[in-house]
């Protein structure tokens, strides 16, 4: 099982993986922190969550090369397991209690969604747009999990899609020629 290199490359090439994991859960756990801060009653909390939220929001910017191909599979693998969930019609967790099917069949096709309009990142470079929306995706998606709510995902998907339609916008704009700026060329 080698693979040309020696051991203490491997050896080291662990230990990068390793601390990439737990630097993001230490990431994520941090972000949940803020969230629940930002809706805790006291004004205190509040002002203290959103410092937490910004401070990650303003480091998944800067990182977001090294992870908006991660955030990709991520959707691919939440849609398959939704996916999952509902043509077996049990939750892959606890397997003895029922899956609402239809709540299962939304947060799959959102998902699905959100994995269609994030495949560009597997193998291009997201511009400072699409970082700012990818954020907003991460933040959105990560508020749905400790909200249980649907809205957290909707409010991703359409910050993908603005990113996606920009994206697209601009591709159509300099693809088309202006009649001045063929003449002036002949």
């Amino acid at each position: 099982m080698t693979d040309g290199r020696g051991l203490w490359d491997q050896t080291k090439s662990g230990l990068c993986l390793a601390l990439s994991v737990v630097a993001v859960l230490i990431i994520l756990l941090t972000l949940i922190k803020g969230l629940l801060l930002v809706r805790s009653d006291t004004r205190i909390g509040v002002v203290e969550g959103a410092a937490v939220i910004f401070l990650i929001c303003v480091l998944a910017f800067l990182t977001t090369p090294r992870w908006a191909k991660w955030f990709f599979g991520v959707c691919c693998l939440m849609a398959l397991r939704g996916a999952l969930m509902v043509a077996m019609g049990r939750t892959l967790s606890v397997p003895s209690s029922e899956a609402p099917r239809i709540y299962f069949l939304e947060v799959t096709g959102l998902f699905a969604f959100m994995a269609f309009l994030t495949c560009r990142f597997a193998n291009s470079r997201a511009t400072w747009l699409d970082s700012l929306c990818l954020v907003g995706a991460f933040v959105a998606v990560v508020y749905t999990f400790i909200s249980n709510s649907l809205s957290g995902l909707s409010l991703a998907v359409l910050f993908l899609g603005i990113g996606y339609a920009y994206r697209n916008y601009q591709l159509h704009s300099r693809s088309r020629v202006t009649p001045e700026a063929s003449s002036t060329t002949r």
